[in-house]
């Protein structure tokens, strides 16, 4: 939401899926962001600092125990840095909005990431991290995931394979990876029926050289990375099989469309100023 106040721009991080009284709470909480319109074109100094503001209203305000790499993305990102996508982004719409502290699974995940941490950092002595998992030397998990407790091993697995498979990327044997969405749903046991078979279609789907699920699997979508010249293609099909799978979430798309192509950008920026 984005309204004038003061010649300044409040951006209020009400989320859409939330319902009308949380909302209303959250406005009526002053719960939201102020920041002039020239700080969104500034260099990332100004929005490292919000950073840690929009997690303050997630992890307090929404209860949703997520940190900040999401958030860091859509503000610090920019085109042709580190990366250059000679591939569309196509992401296909599962019709579920339900917030992500609807389903109990997301913060669960964390609490068992956090208690896998606790016990391998106590094999290695150390006190003084908190239960971070990042905190864990892969060696340390490799030596002490049998004394772990199944969920927590799986929790733990999908951790460290996530890391190895991030510093492998580019090899030409991960050049059509899907592992990481299949880890997603085995090992960190995340989604659900809908996302599921989304990611599945997209599997099958000929042009796909990569896709996950967003939003941890519980709702939003599916994200892919698809050949340029096969993109919409591509896109005909996801829409076809995801309708027959589940014709009544899809129905609920007719209002925009269930598939977007997408190209790479910057991060999020004032692309027109209608405020004056």
């Amino acid at each position: 939401m984005i309204e004038q106040e003061n010649a300044q721009v409040r951006l209020r991080v009400i989320p859409q899926f939330l319902k009308r009284e949380d909302r209303r709470l959250m406005e009526a909480a002053g719960l939201g962001l102020r920041v002039k319109p020239q700080n969104l074109k500034s260099p990332n100094a100004y929005q490292i600092r919000v950073l840690p503001r929009i997690r303050l209203i997630e992890n307090e305000c929404l209860g949703l125990k997520n940190w900040i790499l999401d958030q860091s993305a859509i503000l610090l990102s920019s085109y042709g840095c580190l990366t250059f996508m000679n591939c569309k982004i196509l992401l296909a719409f599962s019709g579920l909005k339900l917030a992500l502290t609807t389903n109990p699974g997301y913060n669960r995940r964390v609490a068992e990431c956090q208690e896998a941490a606790k016990i391998l950092l106590h094999f290695n002595d150390d006190v003084d991290n908190k239960s971070i998992v990042y905190a864990v030397k892969p060696e340390v998990f490799e030596a002490h995931k049998s004394k772990l407790e199944a969920n927590l091993a799986k929790r733990a697995e999908h951790y460290f394979s996530e890391n190895e498979r991030e510093l492998r990327l580019g090899l030409p044997e991960t050049l059509k990876n899907t592992t990481s969405g299949l880890s997603s749903i085995q090992d960190y046991e995340c989604g659900c029926e809908p996302l599921i078979q989304l990611y599945q279609i997209l599997l099958k789907a000929h042009g796909v050289l990569g896709t996950r699920f967003s939003g941890a699997g519980f709702r939003g979508c599916c994200i892919a990375f698809v050949e340029e010249d096969k993109a919409e293609k591509t896109a005909t099909f996801v829409v076809d099989e995801y309708s027959m799978l589940q014709p009544e979430l899809a129905s609920h798309l007719n209002q925009g469309p269930a598939v977007l192509i997408c190209d790479a950008s910057d991060s999020a920026r004032v692309i027109s100023n209608t405020f004056s």
